[in-house]
């Protein structure tokens, strides 16, 4: 024998659930459906691969710099611009996947620098940015900004003069 338990559900999701079976013309009662649709849920949620750091961000990591999904990469040359974009964890340019600088030889047909010559296009911004400045600026994030006094490094209180005046030679020093 089952036992039957009660759940409260919103009375939006109970109408959808009658138009539902009353559209397909089911013979089900509701509470047989609501039943099937609840194991239904737990299978797929079952089969989903458990994470727990939730959802996974994917992108390209690109030494110090990381292109999420979606990011554009841009350069000029030959009179004409070469796109790749960031699917997965890949750079793909006509259909291929490459790195920054495979990229930038494919399209300029030379060796040059990346960093300098790629413009970067992240996903829902309207601005391009040259990598290296994009570099900086994460660089910038990264380090925040000491004054001197406070970076670990000293001031003397001794001028230059002083400071040879008070030194000793480790011949001129006495051991007991």
């Amino acid at each position: 024998m089952q036992i039957q338990l009660t759940l409260n559900i919103d009375t939006a999701t109970l109408q959808d659930l009658l138009a539902y079976l009353e559209e397909t013309a089911s013979e089900q009662e509701p509470a047989e459906a609501a039943a099937h649709a609840l194991r239904y849920w737990l299978m797929a949620m079952r089969e989903q691969p458990r994470s727990l750091e939730g959802p996974t961000l994917r992108g390209y990591q690109w030494k110090s710099l990381f292109l999420p999904e979606g990011t554009r990469l841009r350069m000029y040359c030959q009179h004409e611009y070469g796109y790749a974009r960031v699917v997965g964890d890949q750079l793909i340019y006509q259909g291929r996947a490459l790195t920054p600088n495979q990229f930038v030889t494919a399209c300029s047909g030379g060796t040059r620098n990346a960093w300098r010559d790629l413009s970067v296009n992240f996903p829902d911004e309207k601005t391009w940015k040259l990598a290296c400045v994009r570099r900086d600026e994460l660089e910038r994030l990264r380090k925040p900004a000491v004054p001197d006094a406070a970076s670990g490094r000293q001031e003397s209180v001794w001028s230059g003069r002083e400071r040879r005046q008070n030194w000793a030679r480790l011949d001129d020093v006495a051991f007991d």
